[in-house]
């Protein structure tokens, strides 16, 4: 490969690492109108450890607090239940005391 060669794929790789660091905003969802939880959907605006997620039920919409994420798994709980999201399959477990209910949901995904 020749310098200039060398010079212009240094400059693609650095552009694109370069836009990945630049997402300023994400926004992740799950609709699970069509399985048997006890909520509609979750949101998930700049999901970060610690930061809040939206559940949407039938008749409300009340906060999550997330207390764990990494590329495949998000774990976020409320004062009455955890919930554990696969993000790569969409796959949900609710738990709440001794009951668990699992069920699969749609996942869309926004980054700006």
């Amino acid at each position: 490969m020749s310098a200039t060669g060398a010079w212009a794929a240094l400059a693609a790789l650095t552009a694109i690492n370069l836009q990945g660091c630049m997402s300023r905003f994400a926004h992740e969802s799950y609709d699970c109108s069509s399985q048997p939880l006890p909520f509609i959907s979750i949101d998930l605006r700049n999901p970060a450890k610690g930061s809040t997620a939206e559940i949407t039920a039938q008749t409300a919409s009340y906060p999550a607090t997330i207390t764990q994420i990494d590329a495949v798994t998000l774990t976020m709980t409320t004062p009455t239940a955890a919930i554990t999201i696969n993000r790569e399959t969409g796959q949900i477990v609710w738990k709440q005391g001794d009951t668990a209910v699992v069920g699969q949901c749609e996942k869309s995904e926004f980054k700006m």
